[in-house]
C-alpha cells in the first residue's frame, strides 16, 4: 500500500487492486494526473462533502483520462452540483449506508459538520477518512454550552462508528490548529477510542508541525503516526 498526501484533506492510496482518491480540491505537486494516465486498475474517487476545500468539480474531467473510475459523493454534493455537471455515473450516498463497489466496500458515517465520513474495505484493509468529522469545540470563542454541544455531537458519532472502525489499518483525521486551545482534542479522543494502526493527520492548513502533538497518544495506543510535512509527499510505502 502506498499513501501519498495530495493536499489539505486529499490523499491518494494505491493498493494492489485499485487506487483511492479522497477529498480532492487541489493538487499543487501534480500527483494525480500521472497516476490517472498510467493506471489500468479501477480508481475510486471519494468526496466527503461540498465544502470547496473537500470537493472540486474539476474532478469530472478525470473520466476522460481514466475510463475505469467510480465517483462516490455525499448527497449534499449531489444536491449542490446536479444541475451544473453530469452526475449520472456518480454514486451518491447518505449517512449510515453500505455500498459494494466491486473492488471495495464503502461504509458511510456521519460528520459534525456537513456530509460524511467514510470507511473503505479493500484488499483486506480498512481505511477510514473522517471528512470534517471532528470535535469542533472552538473553546476560545464559544460559550460553555456550545462547547458541550460540540463534545456531545462528536462523542455520539464516535459511539456510532466505533464498532466498525475500531482497529482500522489507516485513519485520516483532522488536526486543525485554527480551533485554538486544545485544537487536537478531537484527534486524541478518536485515537483513544479507535486505536488505528496508522494515524494520518490532515486539514492542518499547512501548519504541519502542529500535527505532531498527537504522536504520544498514537504511540500509547500501539499505532504509528504518518504525518505529512508537505504537499505531494509519500507518507507510507509498503511493498
Amino acid at each position: 500500500m502506498k499513501i501519498t498526501f495530495v493536499a489539505h484533506s486529499g490523499f491518494l492510496i494505491e493498493t494492489p487492486k485499485c487506487s483511492l482518491i479522497f477529498d480532492y480540491y487541489e493538487d499543487p505537486a501534480g500527483v494525480l494526473a500521472p497516476m490517472l494516465d498510467r493506471t489500468r486498475q479501477p480508481v475510486i474517487a471519494l468526496s466527503s462533502h461540498s465544502h470547496p476545500d473537500h470537493f472540486n468539480p474539476e474532478c469530472i474531467m478525470w473520466k476522460h483520462i481514466c475510463n475505469n473510475i467510480i465517483y462516490v459523493i455525499s448527497n449534499d454534493i449531489y444536491r449542490k452540483y446536479r444541475r451544473r455537471i453530469d452526475m449520472s455515473d456518480f454514486v451518491s450516498l447518505k449517512r449510515y449506508e453500505r455500498r459494494d463497489l466491486g473492488v471495495a466496500t464503502v461504509d458511510t458515517f456521519g460528520s459534525t459538520d456537513i456530509g460524511l465520513s467514510y470507511m473503505l474495505t479493500v484488499d483486506g484493509c480498512r481505511i477510514f477518512h473522517a471528512g470534517d468529522l471532528n470535535n469542533w469545540h472552538w473553546t476560545d470563542e464559544s460559550t460553555p454550552g456550545e462547547v458541550r454541544d460540540a463534545e456531545n455531537r462528536f462523542t455520539a458519532e464516535l459511539d456510532r462508528l466505533t464498532p466498525l472502525v475500531r482497529g482500522a489499518d489507516v485513519a485520516m483525521f483532522p488536526v486543525d490548529p485554527r480551533v485554538g486551545t486544545d485544537y487536537d482534542r478531537g484527534a486524541r479522543q478518536f485515537i483513544e477510542r479507535i486505536e488505528p494502526k496508522t494515524f494520518v493527520p490532515m486539514h492542518c492548513w499547512h501548519q504541519f508541525d502542529k500535527t505532531l502533538s498527537v504522536a504520544p497518544v498514537v504511540a500509547a495506543h500501539g499505532g504509528r503516526l504518518a504525518a505529512p510535512m508537505h504537499d505531494g509527499q509519500t507518507i507510507v510505502d509498503i511493498p
